[in-house]
C-alpha cells in the first residue's frame, strides 16, 4: 500500500509541475463547468496510477526465470531414518538458507508407518530473522498413504521473494497421539547453511526436503521507472489536451 501510494504521488506531482502554467491559466480562465470537467479528468487519471504502480512494484514481478529445484537434500536410503512419530509436544524445525529470488513451493518426505492415521499435520514456514509467519499448511493424516514427498505450494500467487533469506520449516501436530501419527524422514547427508532441530535440540542431520523456485529474475528497477514515466507522459498529454492553450475546453470557453 505504501509503495504504490508513494509512486502515485511522485508521478502526480511531477505531472503537475510540468504543467504548472497550464494549471494556473485554467484556474484564471475557464468557467466553473469546465473546471469541474478538468478535475474529474485529473481524478480519473490519479485513480488508475496506483493500480499500475501496485502491479509493477509490489505483488506482480515483471518476469522471473523458469521454476525448478533450487534446493534439494540428497536421498540415499542407506542414510535415511525417521525422526519419530509427530504427536503432541513434538516439534520439528528445519532451517535453510535461500539466495534465490523466488520460492514457489517446498516439499517434505513423510511416512505413515504403513498404517491409517487420523489427525492433522501442521507445517509452517517462517522467516528466521524476523520470525514472521510466511505461510502454513494443514495436512490430513489420512491423505498420507505412503512414503513420499508432500508438495506444499506457496499460497501467494507470486510466491515468496527470497533474496538471501533464511527460512524455518516448522512441523508439529496438536491432535495426533502416539500410535496414530506420521513422521518425516531425516538423513545424515547435509547441505550448507541448514540445520535440523527436534524439540529445540540441534542434530547433525537434515530433513529430506526440497525447495522449488526461480534461480534468477528478469526484473529491474529501470523497467519500473520506465513504466512510471510512461504513465507520467500520459498524464501530461491529458493535461495539455484538456487544459492547454489549444485545448478543447479553452476553445469552447473562447467561443462562448
Amino acid at each position: 500500500m505504501i509503495n504504490y501510494l508513494y509512486w502515485a504521488l511522485v508521478v502526480f506531482i511531477v505531472s503537475i509541475l510540468l504543467n504548472i502554467k497550464i494549471v494556473r491559466k485554467q484556474i484564471e480562465r475557464v468557467s466553473k463547468k469546465n473546471s469541474i470537467y478538468i478535475c474529474v479528468a485529473i481524478i480519473f487519471v490519479w485513480s488508475f496510477i496506483p493500480v499500475f504502480v501496485d502491479y509493477i512494484r509490489d505483488d506482480k514481478p515483471i518476469y522471473y526465470g523458469e521454476t525448478g529445484e533450487i534446493i534439494k537434500v540428497p536421498l540415499d536410503w542407506e542414510k535415511v531414518d525417521t525422526v519419530g512419530e509427530i504427536y503432541d509436544d513434538v516439534e520439528i524445525e528445519q532451517s535453510f538458507y535461500c539466495a534465490s529470488p523466488l520460492i514457489s513451493s517446498i516439499g517434505v518426505m513423510v511416512n505413515n508407518y504403513g498404517r491409517d492415521n487420523n489427525g492433522t499435520l501442521k507445517v509452517e514456514l517462517y522467516d528466521k530473522d524476523t520470525e514472521e509467519l510466511l505461510d502454513y499448511w494443514d495436512i490430513n493424516l489420512d491423505k498420507i498413504t505412503e512414503t513420499d514427498y508432500i508438495k506444499l505450494s506457496i499460497h501467494r500467487m507470486t510466491g515468496l521473494e527470497g533474496f538471501e533469506r533464511t527460512y524455518i520449516i516448522r512441523i508439529f501436530s496438536n491432535d495426533s497421539v502416539k500410535g496414530n501419527a506420521v513422521t518425516v524422514l531425516q538423513t545424515s547427508d547435509r547441505i550448507d547453511n541448514a540445520e535440523l532441530k527436534i524439540n529445540g535440540k540441534e542434530t547433525d542431520k537434515n530433513l529430506v526436503f526440497y525447495v522449488l523456485g526461480s534461480s534468477f529474475i528478469k526484473e529491474s528497477e529501470s523497467i519500473r521507472i520506465w513504466i512510471a514515466l510512461v504513465i507520467c507522459v500520459g498524464a501530461c498529454f491529458i493535461y495539455r489536451k484538456i487544459g492547454g492553450e489549444d485545448g478543447r475546453f479553452n476553445r469552447e470557453f473562447e467561443s462562448e
